[in-house]
């Protein structure tokens, strides 16, 4: 990627994506080859999604969601090639994680909306007719040892988190 800075003509800043591309011109007079570089254009390379605060743990209770309660399923707005899982199922394991720090069950709703909408603004999952998957632009869909090694490193599940959610839904019931 290029960033043009100063020209004469031209607009500035606009930033751009070349190759360069070998390009054989002849032969010198010792008959070695001569070739020169000519800058040609490509597509933009897309930047990978970096995830922070809510919308990362939203997107890794997802995996979670996936790897326990996923299933392939077809028609309407459904991708076939993906598992799915219920937004009710993904919005189970986010409160698991704790998603939301507050009390409320409408706190806690409103986390996982603000989760959920970001997700799909940066084009990460994708939600029809109450089931969520991950885009085919991002990850692919994780694996049960990928979601496995993500718990048993300690990055953001663990027993505290189940443990947390355990009590708040014996506050609710009280």
């Amino acid at each position: 990627m290029a960033k043009d800075r100063k020209q004469r003509d031209k607009k500035k800043s606009r930033i751009f994506t070349y190759k360069l591309q070998s390009v054989f011109l002849g032969n010198d007079e010792d008959d070695d080859p001569v070739t020169s570089a000519v800058v040609e254009a490509t597509e933009p390379v897309k930047k990978p999604t970096h995830l922070k605060g809510q919308a990362s743990i939203a997107k890794q209770a997802l995996f979670d969601a996936l790897a326990a309660h996923g299933q392939t399923k077809a028609g309407g707005g459904l991708s076939n090639d993906r598992k799915l899982v219920s937004v009710d199922k993904w919005r189970e394991h986010c409160d698991l994680r704790g998603l939301s720090r507050g009390d409320s069950d409408s706190v806690a709703r409103t986390a996982f909306l603000r989760a959920q909408k970001a997700l799909q603004e940066k084009g990460v999952v994708q939600v029809s007719e109450g089931f969520a998957w991950v885009s085919n632009d991002t990850d692919p869909a994780p694996t049960l040892e990928r979601v496995q090694g993500v718990r048993l490193s300690g990055i953001h599940g663990s027993d505290a988190a189940q443990n947390k959610a355990d009590e708040k839904r014996q506050r609710q019931q009280h």
